[in-house]
């Protein structure tokens, strides 16, 4: 099975598709070779590198460590006197 081409948007452009106007965004709008988008303006597209920003994890996987969270100290509390 072949993979997939993804192509991102070099500018930003507002297209009209089957009476419903799509706007792409330079840059953020991806999508697959040949898809609707990408037929009607063909030249402001280009192929996706392979490369993805890295998002850190947001829980530990099963045995990973992580840090502790920063306490602000002991809350002060008053003792009754008699």
């Amino acid at each position: 099975m072949a993979a997939r081409q993804e192509v991102v948007a070099t500018e930003t452009f507002a297209v009209e598709l089957d009476g419903v106007t799509h706007l792409v965004y330079k840059g953020q709008t991806r999508v697959r070779k040949g898809h609707p988008l990408h037929k009607a303006r063909e030249e402001l597209w280009e192929p996706v590198s392979k490369q993805r920003p890295e998002v850190e994890q947001m829980t530990a996987a099963p045995g990973q460590k992580r840090g502790k969270a920063k306490t602000r100290g002991k809350a002060k509390t008053r003792r009754k006197t008699k």
